[in-house]
């Protein structure tokens, strides 16, 4: 698993709009995404993100939280 960081101009719901960090980020709740952990080693994801991965995102607009709640975070968020 790495963290991947949304570059925030792109769809945040495909995986070029994103780039791996060597870090975990601090981020947590907020208005966008900030990052998705993937199960990738890719500088830029090129493999599709899994349904899971999709509504974790919708799921995170939605609640402007962490996803999913209460295990595991595979989304994180950030406000401007």
């Amino acid at each position: 698993m790495a963290w991947y960081i949304y570059n925030g101009i792109g769809d945040p719901f495909i995986p070029s709009s994103y780039v791996k960090t060597t870090i975990t980020p601090t981020c947590t709740n907020g208005c966008i995404i900030c990052a998705i952990d993937l199960v990738d080693t890719t500088t830029v994801p090129t493999t599709a993100f899994n349904q899971n991965r999709i509504d974790y995102i919708a799921n995170a607009y939605a609640s402007s939280a962490e996803q999913p709640a209460g295990s595991t975070i595979f989304v994180k968020l950030r406000c401007t």
